[in-house]
Formats: C-alpha cells, sequence, structure tokens
C-alpha cells in the first residue's frame, strides 16, 4: 500500500522537475535567439554605407541584446547575460556616435559580444537547484 503511494509521489516529484527543468532551457533558448537577431542587426549594422541606415540597425541590434539580457537573466545564465549587456552597449555606442568609422568599429564590437552571448545562452544548463 505504501508502496505505490510512494511511486506516484516519486513519479509526480520527477514529473514536476523535468517541467521546471523545460521553462529554463525554454529561457536560454530565447535568450539565445535574441542575441542571434542582435548578432545579426549588428552585422548589418557594421555592412552600412550610411551612418543613418547604421543607427536605424544598431538600434535594432541594441534592443535586441536587451531582451536577451532579460531572458538570460530571468534563467540565471549569468554568462551570457554578460555578454548580452555587453552588446547592448556597443550597439548603443554606435548609434549614439556620428562618426561613421566609429559606430563601425562599436557595430563590430556588437557583433562580438552579442556572438558570444548566442554561444553562453546555448551551452547553459541550470545547476539542480535553478532547475526547481
Amino acid at each position: 500500500m505504501y508502496g505505490k503511494a510512494l511511486t506516484r509521489l516519486f513519479f509526480c516529484f520527477i514529473f514536476m522537475l523535468s517541467l521546471g527543468t523545460g521553462f529554463v532551457f525554454a529561457g536560454a533558448d530565447k535568450a539565445a535567439n535574441y542575441a542571434k537577431d542582435a548578432y545579426n542587426y549588428s552585422r548589418k549594422a557594421y555592412r552600412a554605407n550610411t551612418l543613418g541606415y547604421l543607427k536605424y540597425q544598431a538600434n535594432k541590434a541594441m534592443e535586441a541584446a536587451e531582451k536577451a539580457k532579460l531572458e538570460a537573466d530571468d534563467v540565471g545564465a549569468d554568462e551570457a547575460a554578460r555578454y548580452a549587456n555587453d552588446a547592448s552597449d556597443y550597439a548603443r555606442k554606435a548609434k549614439e556616435t556620428n562618426n561613421l568609422r566609429e559606430a563601425r568599429h562599436f557595430s563590430k564590437e556588437a557583433m562580438s559580444a552579442a556572438q558570444a552571448a548566442q554561444s553562453a545562452a546555448e551551452k547553459y544548463e541550470p545547476s539542480a537547484k535553478e532547475a526547481k
């Protein structure tokens, strides 16, 4: 009698634990996708021929990097969040400068940071404590 109850309780616990872990991985996947978007927008900014178009793409990169940071923070992916924050900062600098050469430099830095954020989010594995 107690054996069946304990078995059911055990499987319920395993099921609930797996649900929590799934949500954590989903957040890390979202962070990786937003970081990929930030990379793509930063690349478009870097390749832009005009300062106006570069600033437009840098703004989109900044927004995507901020979303990546929020998602990474939500699941505890600290490394991905730091890189996403760096990508956002560089994209903001690219957007705010009025020098095309400087803006391209900052866009290239944003590309690098966004790529690192994507990689860190894709490699993220929550600890047992975070998965609960």
